[in-house]
């Protein structure tokens, strides 16, 4: 794969995922590696927050050779191919702060939560509609939720205003992190033109990885800044190093460089076109649909600069007005086909088929009565197995057992059900044969609950009774 990647795709970074590179680690290094082991802790403070290639490689040895793990195979197979996996060798390549395969892994999960297993293909595209229109309108939940939130200031420095204009909701909580840990640095200028060295005032305030001093240069124009943990270059958001220096020259809003569009909320705002040979070769060799993507883009981004201004506005209209005129007055000379089109066409030899009108597809009778379902239908669209009998529907009458009921006692046993009206075990009181009355005299006849006689009831017990039944 290496290899492959080298020679067709060069400008890509090729990297492995650190999850991957250490998921053995445990079964490989033993009881140094559990679970608050200090070897651990070092470890990943190592892997996490190293920056520099030298600083790497220098704790690199001094924690394998103070835990004694200079011959350990896992190690050293880990330390040979370092700079496929480890942060310092790609920190200036920009990949959202991601070190693992987790995008993949989360895109993978998202589907399963949409898709069940073995899916037939008319299910698959009716729960992808269902996933995409899901996430458009997370989206368009969180714009809403940025443009009527009320940000608190809590610093009090001019950044933070501009930030919470610039960034979404999520990521300014990411820049306040990274503002409110500035306040633990010392900004200086060093002797060397815009050059600043960051400190951390205090030791117990230093991170973990116990580096002290952070170098920050910048431009003439005060537009582009870089720092040597690279944290902007690898995860497009400013470090607390570069906020410091921003705080001790005193400006009043980031730079137009340290503001990351995907990050901002202006992110969906024109679409900027990035296709290779956009407008030359590509677009006249490309089929009718790709040629609607790339106008599409361009459009998209027109509308986004043309909307800034009353000035672009008027210009990008006289624009679009002549280009449509000039777009109308040409001569098509080489239709386009569609990819589709082109594809059938080649197929063919580029030859059409002719078809003979009088040959028809037989008529399709429909046959009397409801049709019948035999399409196999997929877990979602089958209603379920028929309700399974109750116990009362398959009780052998003559199985005598007592009736246990579902309540159950703090000794461990269940209760035993009796019937209301005989005090028997093996039916209820709506099963009892005491409680049956004839169907002739059922709206009219009533009967004691004391003693089961007809004609009083259970308050008029023992009493001479008045009444006559009425046959």
């Amino acid at each position: 794969m290496r290899v492959a990647i080298d020679s067709e795709l060069p400008d890509t970074r090729h990297r492995w995922c650190k999850w991957h590179v250490l998921r053995k680690a445990k079964e490989s290094l033993g009881p140094v590696y559990s679970k608050n082991s200090v070897f651990k802790r070092e470890l990943h403070e190592l892997l996490d927050q190293i920056v520099d290639v030298e600083e790497f490689e220098t704790r690199w040895a001094e924690i394998v050779t103070g835990n004694g793990l200079g011959d350990n195979e896992f190690l050293a197979r880990a330390y040979e191919n370092r700079e496929m996996w480890a942060k310092p060798y790609f920190s200036d390549t920009f990949c959202a702060g991601m070190t693992s395969t987790q995008r993949s892994e989360s895109a993978n999960h998202v589907l399963k939560t949409y898709i069940p297993r073995s899916a037939p293909m008319h299910l698959f595209v009716t729960q992808y509609d269902r996933l995409i229109t899901d996430r458009v309108a997370d989206v368009g939940r969180e714009e809403h939720a940025t443009k009527l939130v009320n940000y608190l200031l809590r610093t009090g420095v001019p950044i933070e205003q501009h930030a919470t204009r610039v960034y979404t909701r999520a990521m300014f909580e990411r820049f306040f992190r990274e503002l409110f840990r500035s306040g633990a640095l010392v900004c200086r200028e060093s002797e060397e033109a815009n050059r600043f060295i960051v400190t951390y005032a205090c030791s117990s305030s230093s991170s973990g990885s116990g580096r002290r001093e952070f170098i920050v240069t910048t431009d003439e124009e005060k537009t582009d800044y870089s720092c040597i943990c690279k944290s902007f270059e690898h995860c497009g958001m400013p470090c607390r190093h570069v906020l410091k220096v921003l705080i001790h020259t005193g400006a009043c809003e980031l730079p137009a460089g340290l503001v990351k569009k995907r990050w901002s909320t202006l992110a969906r705002d024109g679409a900027v076109c990035n296709i290779p040979g956009y407008g030359d070769v590509a677009a006249r060799g490309a089929d009718a649909s790709s040629m609607h993507g790339m106008l599409h883009a361009a459009a998209m981004e027109l509308v986004g600069m043309g909307t800034t201004s009353r000035q672009a506005f008027e210009l990008a209209v006289d624009y679009i007005s002549h280009a449509k005129a000039a777009v109308s007055a040409i001569t098509v000379k080489d239709p386009v086909q569609s990819l589709l089109d082109a594809q059938n066409a080649h197929a063919c030899g580029m030859e059409k088929l002719n078809f003979d009108p009088s040959v028809a597809a037989p008529p399709r009778v429909r046959s009397r009565g409801r049709p019948k379902e035999l399409r196999y239908k997929s877990p979602i669209e089958s209603p379920g197995s028929r309700k399974r009998a109750t116990a009362d529907s398959t009780r052998n009458p003559e199985d005598y057992r007592p009736r246990r009921s579902s309540r159950f006692l703090k000794t461990g046993v269940y209760i035993v059900e009796h019937c209301g009206s005989c005090g028997s075990t093996q039916h209820r009181s709506s099963e009892c044969s005491v409680n049956q009355v004839p169907e002739e005299f059922t709206a009219t006849r009533r009967r004691c609950k004391s003693c089961g006689e007809i004609g009083h009831n259970r308050s008029t017990c023992g009493r001479k009774s008045t009444y006559t039944p009425k046959l």
